[in-house]
C-alpha cells in the first residue's frame, strides 16, 4: 500500500506531441529527444515538492486538480509545456541551444544540467 501511495505520488512528464512550437522552426514534440530534459523535470520537481510540501506529503487519492494544495499547483505551472513557464521543455530546449545542442536533438545528462542552471540563475 505505501509503495502504491508512493508511486502515485511522484511526478510524471512525458513525452508529448502538438505543443506550441518549441522552436522557430516549428518542433512540436518532444518524442525521441526529449526522454532526458523530461527527466530532469521530474527530478527538479520532486525536489521542488520535498522541499515545499515535505517529504511525507502524498498526493490524495483521486483528488481533482482544483482540490491540490496550492503549493502543489505552483510547483506543476513551473513545468507545464508552455513557453512561458520557466522550466517548461520549451525553456530547457532554448537553454540548450546555448550551450550548443538544437531543440529535436537528444541532450546528455550534463548538457540538461547546465540548460537547468542557465534557467535557475
Amino acid at each position: 500500500r505505501m509503495f502504491r501511495s508512493d508511486m502515485r505520488s511522484r511526478l510524471w512528464f512525458t513525452y508529448r506531441s502538438g505543443l506550441q512550437a518549441i522552436t522557430p522552426g516549428g518542433v512540436t514534440t518532444d518524442a525521441g529527444w526529449g526522454c532526458m530534459l523530461r527527466s530532469a523535470q521530474m527530478m527538479f520537481a520532486q525536489a521542488m515538492v520535498v522541499h515545499s510540501m515535505g517529504r511525507e506529503w502524498r498526493l490524495p487519492p483521486e483528488v481533482s486538480y482544483e482540490a491540490l494544495p496550492d503549493a502543489y499547483k505552483s510547483i506543476l505551472s513551473v513545468f507545464a509545456d508552455r513557453p512561458d513557464a520557466p522550466l517548461s521543455i520549451h525553456n530547457i530546449a532554448r537553454a540548450g541551444e546555448e550551450v550548443g545542442k538544437k531543440a529535436g536533438q537528444w541532450l546528455g545528462p550534463n548538457t540538461v544540467c547546465a540548460a537547468m542552471q542557465r534557467l535557475c540563475e
